[in-house]
């Protein structure tokens, strides 16, 4: 087991009960975006965060769903291409398949980069994201 797992389970079941929400630690995709500026854009924003965060697919809108193996691995990959070639300074990420409530979920650990702020490769550090009241958004001028 990761040392970052125990942690994903408890933020994945904090955000599921008693009322579904996002959290600022963590977000939950049913499935991989068309729109891969906005995968990055929710990167960008863990990897600003102070310990980073998680991105748990396979749940639609607080019901736990799953994937198929084949969605999981193209997430993987396309996780992994937008960290190394859409994001400056290139981040790490880390994945597992974890089983909950009998249904395999993808967690990516998004760890707290090093070099800040983390923005969208070829714009300006102005283009960096945050998460704040468990969205992403935008971050400001004046870094919040």
């Amino acid at each position: 087991m990761k040392n970052w797992e125990d942690k994903a389970r408890h933020y994945l079941e904090k955000s599921l009960r008693p009322l579904p929400q996002e959290m600022n630690k963590l977000d939950w995709k049913s499935g991989l975006s068309d729109k891969s500026e906005k995968l990055a854009h929710h990167l960008s924003a863990f990897a600003n965060q102070s310990d980073g965060g998680f991105i748990v697919f396979g749940i639609n809108n607080g019901t736990i769903e799953g994937l198929s193996n084949q969605d999981y691995t193209e997430i993987i990959k396309k996780s992994g291409n937008i960290a190394r070639d859409s994001l400056e300074p290139v981040i790490s990420l880390d994945h597992s398949i974890l089983q909950v409530n009998g249904v395999d979920l993808l967690f990516i650990y998004i760890p707290e980069s090093r070099d800040k702020p983390v923005h969208i490769r070829g714009r300006t550090v102005y283009d960096s994201y945050i998460r704040s009241a468990g969205q992403t958004r935008k971050m400001s001028k004046q870094g919040q």
